[in-house]
């Protein structure tokens, strides 16, 4: 007894200090870190409410379920690399593809602010359904992208599949393993790895 009100009173005090954003962000960063160690379907309220110190009450106030919330890591990662999306798909891909550009970098700025779910997102421990929104979203680019490019659709289908798989075990490997190599090198070093096998002289 002594300790359910000890953690009660901890949960009470932690919200007394959270204004409704902060504990909405607390919410989403909580489940993004269980998702790390926990399938999607067998995260619960209770195992957010406590990893987030916040009550059942305050989670209900924010999101319907877990789901909810989880539908909303996902589409603020879809949304945010959507909006880079547009100011990249401007360029065909060429020759000049493989320099490292200000989207590029955006890119990957992006991926390490926001390391943990992105981690979470990209495991397997994630909801297919991000899979699908992700599929899609590199699929939209890269069409107009490879528009310049002599490949058949069976190729480019080919190429997209390669890359899609390759992309995200890439990002896993530096974000899980080497989060403090300098964003510009590992931005140039996957932009050589998509486009130069586009460019490569038979």
């Amino acid at each position: 007894m002594g300790q359910a009100q000890n953690k009660g009173a901890d949960v009470s005090s932690r919200e007394q200090h959270l204004n409704q954003g902060q504990s909405r962000e607390c919410i989403l960063n909580s489940i993004s870190e269980l998702l790390l160690v926990k399938s999607y379907d067998c995260i619960t309220v209770r195992d957010v409410v406590e990893k987030a110190k916040v009550s059942r009450s305050t989670f209900y106030r924010h999101f319907l379920s877990v789901d909810d919330a989880i539908a909303e890591i996902e589409d603020r990662f879809i949304n945010t690399m959507r909006d880079i999306n547009r100011l990249g798909s401007m360029n065909k891909a060429s020759q000049s593809s493989t320099h490292l550009s200000a989207t590029q970098l955006m890119r990957f700025e992006a991926l390490r602010d926001n390391r943990i779910a992105a981690l979470a997102l990209l495991s397997s421990n994630s909801n297919p359904r991000f899979k699908k929104k992700e599929t899609d979203l590199i699929r939209q680019y890269f069409t107009k992208k490879l528009a310049m490019t002599n490949l058949s659709n069976e190729e480019e289908q080919l190429y997209l599949s390669y890359f899609i798989e390759g992309n995200n075990g890439f990002i896993m490997r530096w974000l899980r393993d080497f989060p403090d190599i300098e964003i510009s090198k590992v931005a140039a070093l996957m932009n050589r790895l998509i486009y130069a096998p586009l460019f490569v002289n038979d």
